[in-house]
């Protein structure tokens, strides 16, 4: 195994970090709000009712769907003991980020928005 070994691995983990930290100052925000309602109460994109589903969901997804992945990444090559390959040599395993795990799931969620959007409008009428 090279030393590159484990760049899959090591971005998702990296980014798992990264949206942890980010969430985790959301549901300190969030902790804060329950004895000090008025914190930051004239921004209404931080309000309560929009901070905490960013905490939650950016916990969830963000942070531990990516820590998993990065795991798998790492544990399954270990465990088998071959090394991550693609069928296109140019292409390392390395070069997929979490950015486009977001935007695979970004579109997929709008495929499905303009869908079930448009499905509606056709059984409406």
């Amino acid at each position: 195994m090279g030393s590159g070994e484990h760049n899959t691995s090591k971005n998702f983990i990296l980014s798992s970090l990264f949206w942890l930290i980010l969430f985790t100052t959301f549901g300190f925000i969030l902790a804060i709000k329950f004895f000090a309602p008025e914190f930051l109460g004239q921004s209404p994109y931080l309000t309560f009712g929009r901070v905490r589903p960013m905490h939650v969901n950016g916990v969830a997804f963000g942070s531990l769907s990516t820590g998993l992945i990065g795991a798998a990444y790492y544990i399954v090559p270990r465990l088998t003991g071959t090394e991550i390959e693609t069928s296109n040599p140019r292409v390392s395993a390395s070069t997929v980020t979490p950015v486009d795990c977001v935007h695979t799931y970004a579109s997929a969620l709008a495929y499905v928005d303009v869908h079930s959007a448009a499905s509606a409008f056709h059984s409406s009428g």
